[in-house]
């Protein structure tokens, strides 16, 4: 008999090797776990505070400068702060430094875009008089002036307020200011130019024929000339009833 052969030897797995085997069976039998998902860009962060996703805006100034109008208007000037525009525009209380430095920066902005839409409402006035006498084209400026006031009471409140007082500290809202007043002291000019108002120093008269008006618009911002302005129809009738005494003077008449 030939002689037996050797059975061919078993070789075993090395003991890493199958505990890589175990491991992988493991993982393999566990169900798999969701993706955990990323946190929203756009939820509040802790505080109450939006991401800067939350808070982006074509154009962020005029944002808060709307808000800004919307809290005078609302709660007046007084409860003006930047954060409290901050949170009426929805962005974080950060956000509002990136443009105005303070309170009064922020004011400053709201003043410079009333006295804007001041002036425009003044040229408008200007240009449907250009068939009138020189003295009615300044009365319909002042009412211009005072129906604005009357329509717009928290633009009109900002601009007659401490910091258009202190308008020097911002160029671009003096330039605007300047540009508005200008109308009215030309508009006077050319009153005095055709004999309706009196010879004298144009700033003294300007002041007086402001003083009259600003006067009259703040009045009735608060109401007091409600029934007046009823019984004339409009702002303008009123107007042109008692600016004869701004012309005149109180003086009795010979």
């Amino acid at each position: 008999m030939p002689p037996a052969k050797r059975p061919p030897s078993i070789r075993r797995a090395p003991a890493r090797r199958v505990g890589e085997e175990r491991e992988t069976k493991a993982r393999a039998a566990k169900p798999a776990r969701p993706p955990r998902s990323e946190p929203s860009r756009a939820s509040p962060r802790r505080g109450g505070a939006p991401s800067p996703a939350a808070y982006h805006h074509g154009d962020l100034p005029n944002a808060l400068v709307a808000a800004a109008l919307e809290l005078v208007r609302a709660e007046g000037s007084e409860a003006l702060t930047l954060r409290a525009v901050a949170r009426r525009a929805g962005v974080s209380e950060a956000a509002p430094y990136r443009h105005f430095a303070d309170k009064d920066a922020l004011l400053a902005a709201v003043a410079e875009q009333g006295f804007v839409s001041l002036r425009r409402e003044m040229d408008a006035a200007s240009a449907r008089s250009s068939d009138v006498d020189t003295l009615t084209r300044l009365r319909r400026l002042g009412a211009a002036y005072v129906r604005f006031a009357v329509e717009h009471g928290a633009h009109f409140r900002v601009m007659s307020g401490p910091v258009v007082a202190r308008r020097k500290q911002y160029p671009s809202l003096d330039r605007a200011a300047n540009e508005t007043f200008s109308r009215f002291v030309q508009a006077l000019l050319d009153a005095q130019s055709d004999g309706f108002v009196a010879e004298g120093d144009i700033e003294e008269l300007s002041l007086a024929a402001w003083a009259f008006v600003h006067g009259l618009a703040a009045l009735a911002i608060e109401g007091h000339l409600d029934d007046r302005i009823a019984r004339e129809e409009s702002v303008g009738r009123l107007m042109a009833r008692i600016a004869k005494y701004l012309v005149l003077g109180l003086g009795p008449r010979g």
